[in-house]
């Protein structure tokens, strides 16, 4: 989801006419991670020294492969905010289905927890109610 994010914000600053180079800066300072904001600014450094986007983020573990290879074709055709924002789609829509993922495993679970505890409590309430009507006898 970090990586969404953070392309998202690096998209923004792209459409509004920053350059490469200082739309990378920018986000890194706004992404909230210090392991991104560490990356993005070895990638500005790389950019800076001569190379391309894709090959200075293909040297980065935090950044998606999905993601590298949609930069070099972006550098291809020329349409790197276009393609950006299409894989921080990509990227969104797959942490929506690993979160909806680690729900379904999750919930059962959490049902069974939540029977246990009223179970618990009915059987408390119940051998409390029998301690009470055999004393009354």
């Amino acid at each position: 989801l970090q990586n969404a994010k953070t392309i998202r914000s690096l998209v923004l600053f792209q459409k509004a006419g920053f350059p490469l180079t200082l739309s990378i800066e920018e986000t890194a300072k706004s992404c909230g991670s210090v392991l991104f904001m560490q990356a993005l600014l070895r990638i500005k450094e790389d950019i800076m020294n001569g190379d391309k986007l894709s090959r200075a983020a293909s040297k980065e573990k935090l950044i998606d492969p999905i993601l590298i290879k949609m930069l070099a074709v972006a550098e291809e055709s020329g349409q790197i905010t276009e393609i950006l924002d299409e894989g921080a789609g990509i990227l969104e829509l797959e942490a929506r289905n690993s979160i909806s993922q680690i729900t379904m495993l999750i919930e059962p679970f959490s049902t069974i927890i939540v029977g246990c505890v009223v179970g618990c409590i009915i059987f408390v309430m119940f051998s409390t109610m029998l301690k009470i009507i055999n004393y009354l006898e």
